[in-house]
């Protein structure tokens, strides 16, 4: 009885550290990644560009910050490398990104899914062609930032690892956001993870709305609904916080 009231107590006091950091987050007056918004009305606001490989990673990974962006009136452009055609279901998911995508606000003319990368679970792509194809989108998207993966790609996938390397290989002078890849606890504990995350600089929490949004948006990938991902829908920290690490370039 006593150590069920331990873990009730413990309980109650990261949902109120949690909310305390999301009100903190909220009422910041900049923005978390320091992106220079339109100094005109009249301009276009700024845009940012997600190197993503596989449609369903921008929910299931990304899905904090994209929904945080969004909100903050910025233009987020995605990139997916590839169709996640490895169980030939390509053409069913190219669908499921642009109906996911616009759960997240983001419209299919945002959305650039290419398919000369191929999905698979063993080999890397070549990073000078995943630099040059990222470059590429950066100009085209006018991008004044990058997020993608880190270098071990939160579940250590060759694909979100060569996205990740591409980006850090571009010719681009623009910043670029690394996603934390943390430990499997950490990374099943949901909320709980906000205590270990609260010191990164570049910290992304969602609230119940956020939540929502990623939820709803990561159901239209019906091709993709095992049972473990509607598991990992529901204790994945990644659907409620990120923290990224900054790259700066020159």
């Amino acid at each position: 009885m006593l150590f069920l009231l331990l873990i009730g107590l413990f309980v109650a006091l990261v949902a109120t550290f949690y909310a305390r950091k999301l009100e903190e987050l909220d009422s910041r007056n900049r923005d978390i990644f320091d992106i220079k918004q339109a100094s005109d009305s009249n301009q276009e606001p700024s845009s940012v560009l997600f190197v993503t490989s596989h449609p369903d990673d921008e929910c299931m990974f990304f899905g904090p910050t994209l929904n945080y962006l969004v909100k903050k009136n910025l233009t987020v452009h995605i990139l997916c490398l590839s169709t996640g055609n490895y169980y030939g279901l390509g053409e069913t998911r190219r669908v499921e990104l642009l109906n996911s995508c616009l759960k997240l606000g983001i419209t299919p003319s945002q959305v650039h899914q290419l398919d000369q990368f191929p999905d698979n679970l063993k080999d890397f792509w070549a990073e000078k062609e995943v630099a040059k194809t990222i470059d590429k989108f950066v100009n085209l998207t006018k991008a004044k930032a990058i997020f993608t993966f880190d270098e071990r790609g939160v579940s250590c996938h060759p694909n979100h690892i060569s996205a990740c390397k591409g980006a850090l290989a571009i010719k681009s002078s623009i910043p670029v956001f690394k996603l934390t890849t943390v430990n499997t606890i950490r990374k099943y504990i949901q909320i709980l993870d906000i205590l270990p995350s609260s010191t990164n600089a570049y910290l992304i929490v969602s609230g119940s709305r956020g939540y929502r949004s990623t939820y709803n948006a990561m159901l239209c990938h019906k091709s993709q609904l095992a049972w473990f991902r509607r598991l990992y829908m529901i204790f994945s920290r990644y659907m409620f916080i990120n923290t990224w690490t900054k790259v700066e370039r020159s």
